[in-house]
């Protein structure tokens, strides 16, 4: 018996989507990762990006600088353009942490000779959301921050952050939220250590 095997490669389905990721004044976006589904590319120094997918439904994401804008989409079986504003804008927020008396909250640094500790800051901001590519589909843009009290953080402007704030000896968190604004923004947070409700047996 002889057999002839032809080799016939399964057919390329995937379409390109692409597009320029640009800032609030029209500049391009650079190193601004996009990811949709397993497909993912970076933003060249003029803020484009190409990138080829399976149609289908998915959440596409764009990342850059610790900020997230995502939405769902569906991709046809055609080349697809998808162009970006990104929105973001920096906000500053400084948040001193201190005790009853309003001194602030440190403890020795664990490195001889470095700054004294401070609380550590972290924080999900997310905004309204935006219409980030003229389609009318809304888009959200979050945010995780961290930073150390004392110290300004940068964060998202016209958003609400939700967080928590963790003492330098890691014996307490506390809760804390605020809503931020083109302007810098500035809060003092006093530790009131929980009273001790324990009655003595004896």
């Amino acid at each position: 018996l002889e057999y002839t095997i032809t080799d016939t490669p399964p057919k390329d389905t995937r379409v390109e989507v692409s597009g320029v990721v640009t800032d609030a004044f029209g500049d391009p976006v650079r190193y601004a990762y996009i990811n949709l589904g397993s497909a993912g590319a970076s933003t060249d120094a003029q803020g484009r990006y190409s990138l080829l997918i399976q149609p289908g439904s998915y959440s596409i994401q764009a990342q850059h600088n610790g900020v997230i804008l995502q939405r769902n989409i569906t991709i046809e079986d055609s080349p697809t353009t998808l162009d970006l504003h990104w929105p973001a804008r920096p906000a500053s927020v400084l948040v001193h942490v201190v005790d009853a008396d309003g001194q602030a909250i440190t403890v020795p640094p664990m490195v001889p000779g470095a700054e004294r500790q401070k609380s550590f800051l972290n924080y999900n901001c997310t905004t309204a959301p935006i219409d980030a590519d003229g389609s009318g589909q809304p888009w959200t843009l979050t945010q995780n921050a961290g930073g150390v009290a004392n110290t300004p953080m940068t964060v998202l402007a016209n958003a609400h952050c939700t967080g928590l704030i963790r003492l330098p000896d890691f014996s307490r968190e506390i809760a804390h939220q605020f809503d931020t604004t083109d302007q810098p923004l500035e809060y003092t947070i006093t530790d009131t250590p929980p009273k001790d409700t324990r009655v003595e047996v004896s």
